[in-house]
């Protein structure tokens, strides 16, 4: 979409070389810390290496950090939303669930039993990168990229664009 220019911009990218040709990278958000969420019974999670016994739920087309995402050894298994994937852990479908610290609140107040059945465990993982919009370098906007480039970077720096997803998420959880 962004390489043929039929789209001019996406939310959400993390930036990567082969992006590069096609995409300017303009920033979006902090890149989220991501909690692992289980049954109250299991034990608690301290260390990444303790997820290897356990199968994970996790959202379809999601990334997460590179050593999850690349980790052949972790039993993963794909969920439509974190609203299914919650449902799915609450019926023990799977043991832990990866989501975005920046969820819960939102899963609390969705799911009135969370607190009750479910625990937010010790371990979890904060890359130090941001989150992008890809400007297609084939866009139709009609403003020069400097100009695009100094209003979205403001916006970013103000934390305008953190506080819209905040909101979003709070009100429609599933399509986050």
């Amino acid at each position: 979409m962004l390489e043929m220019g039929s789209t001019d911009i996406v939310a959400g990218l993390i930036a990567k070389p082969e992006r590069e040709r096609y995409s300017y990278f303009l920033p979006y958000r902090p890149d989220s810390s991501y909690s692992f969420i289980s049954q109250l019974s299991l034990p608690a999670i301290t260390h990444y290496e303790e997820l290897k016994q356990y199968s994970i739920g996790i959202s379809r087309d999601t990334q997460y950090f590179e050593r999850f995402d690349q980790d052949k050894n972790l039993r993963k298994l794909v969920t439509n939303d974190v609203n299914v994937a919650t449902n799915m852990l609450l019926k023990e479908r799977f043991q832990v669930l990866i989501v975005p610290t920046t969820v819960l609140p939102s899963l609390k107040r969705r799911f009135p039993q969370f607190e009750q059945q479910l625990i937010v465990h010790p371990y979890s993982f904060k890359e130090d990168r941001i989150i992008y919009f890809g400007l297609s370098k084939k866009h139709q906007l009609d403003l020069p990229i400097e100009q695009i480039e100094s209003i979205v970077t403001k916006a970013y720096e103000q934390g305008l664009f953190m506080q819209e997803i905040d909101k979003f998420i709070s009100e429609h959880i599933e399509y986050y």
